[in-house]
C-alpha cells in the first residue's frame, strides 16, 4: 500500500529558482509551510504520495512500470520550461489525483503559462476526482477516470481519447476547442457539462457511448457521433449553433432536451436507433432526418421553424405533437 505522507519530503520555506526561458533570471517562489519543487525531469519507479502540498513542476513526470502517483489536496503549479515537453505520464504506471488543482504559474517575462498534458498509455491508468484542471488537455490510449472536476480554457480538446476506456462523472469542461474527442473508445459521460467548446462539446467517432443526465450549451456543436452506437439519456442540448448530430450511428435517444439551437436539436443522417420523450423548441429543426427511419415517440416540438425537417427518410411518429411551429 501507498504510505500516506502528511508533508512532503521536501519542506521550503522560500526558494529561488534560475529559469531559462529565452533568458536567465531568478523567480522567488512566495513562503510555503510545505512544498516540492521538480526542477527537471522525473521518472516514478516506485509509489510515491504527496499529501496537501504546493508542487511546483518545472520538467516533465513519467510513471514507469511498477510505479504509482497519488497526489491529494495537492496544488499543482505548472511551469513552461525547456526541459517540459507534454508534462504528466502514465507511461505503464498509474496516476492518482484528487481534490487537487492545476493551474499555470506565470513568469515574470514573458509570462506564459504551461499547456501540460496528462497522457495514459495502454496498460495504466489515470483517476482523478474532486480536481480543478486548467490548461490541462488528458490524452488516453489506456483507461481514465476523471470525477467531480473541472477542466477550462485550452486550444485544444479538454479530453483526446484514442482506443481506450473514458469515464467521466460530474465533470465540466469549458472553452476547449472539443470538450472531449474521442475515437474507437468506450465513452461514459454521466452528469458532464461542456459548455463554450469552438467545435464540439463532445466529439465521438466509432465509440460505444453512455451519455446521461449531460449538458451541453454554447458550443458550436452540442454533440457529434459517428459510426457510434448506444444510448443518450437525459441529456440537455441547448443554445448551440448546432445540438447533437448522429451520422450513420446507432445511439437511442430518451428524455432529452433540445431547445434554442440556431440549427438543428437533433440531426439523424442514415440512423434508425428509437427517439422516444424528446422536446424539441425554439430550434430552426427541432429534428433533422436525412435517410433515416427511427421510431420516433412522445415526441413535443413546438415554436420552431420546422418541427421536424425530412429528407428521404420514413420515420414512424408514435403519440407526438407539433405546436406553433412555422412548418410541420
Amino acid at each position: 500500500s501507498v504510505p500516506k505522507l502528511a508533508r512532503s519530503s521536501i519542506a521550503c520555506i522560500s526558494a529561488g529558482l534560475n529559469m531559462s526561458q529565452g533568458t536567465e533570471y531568478t523567480l522567488a517562489l512566495p513562503a510555503f509551510s510545505n512544498c516540492a519543487v521538480w526542477d527537471l525531469d522525473r521518472e516514478v519507479w516506485s509509489a510515491e504520495a504527496h499529501y496537501n502540498t504546493t508542487i511546483f513542476v518545472m520538467g516533465d513526470v513519467t510513471v514507469m512500470d511498477g510505479g504509482s502517483l497519488d497526489l491529494s489536496g495537492c496544488d499543482v503549479r505548472l511551469w513552461k520550461t525547456p526541459q517540459t515537453t507534454f508534462g504528466l505520464w502514465a507511461y505503464q504506471g498509474d496516476i492518482s489525483i484528487a481534490g487537487s488543482t492545476f493551474t499555470p504559474m506565470l513568469s515574470q517575462s514573458p509570462g506564459l503559462p504551461l499547456g501540460v498534458r496528462m497522457t495514459v498509455s495502454g496498460g495504466a491508468n489515470l483517476s482523478i476526482a474532486g480536481s480543478g484542471l486548467s490548461w490541462t488537455p488528458i490524452v488516453s490510449y489506456g483507461s481514465v477516470r476523471v470525477n467531480d472536476s473541472s477542466l477550462s480554457e485550452s486550444a485544444v480538446a479538454g479530453i483526446y481519447s484514442e482506443s481506450s476506456w473514458l469515464s467521466l462523472s460530474n465533470v465540466s469542461l469549458s472553452y476547449f476547442s472539443d470538450g472531449i474527442k474521442a475515437y474507437g473508445s468506450g465513452l461514459v459521460c454521466r452528469n458532464v457539462t461542456a459548455e463554450h467548446c469552438a467545435a464540439s462539446g463532445i466529439y465521438a467517432s466509432n465509440c460505444l457511448v453512455e451519455l446521461a443526465n449531460s449538458s451541453m450549451r454554447a458550443n458550436d456543436r452540442g454533440v457529434y457521433a459517428a459510426g457510434s452506437r448506444g444510448n443518450a439519456t437525459g441529456v440537455n442540448i441547448s443554445n448551440n449553433s448546432n445540438g447533437f448530430s448522429l451520422e450513420r450511428s446507432e445511439i437511442a435517444v430518451d428524455g432529452a432536451r433540445f431547445f434554442g439551437n440556431a440549427g438543428y436539436g437533433l440531426q439523424m443522417y442514415r440512423c434508425s436507433a428509437p427517439v422516444g420523450n424528446v422536446v424539441a423548441s425554439g430550434n430552426t429543426m427541432g429534428l433533422s432526418l436525412t435517410e433515416s427511419a427511427p421510431r420516433i415517440a412522445n415526441l413535443t416540438a413546438n415554436s420552431n421553424c420546422y418541427g421536424i425537417y425530412s429528407y428521404a427518410s420514413a420515420p414512424h411518429l408514435v403519440d407526438s405533437s407539433f405546436d406553433g411551429n412555422q412548418i410541420g
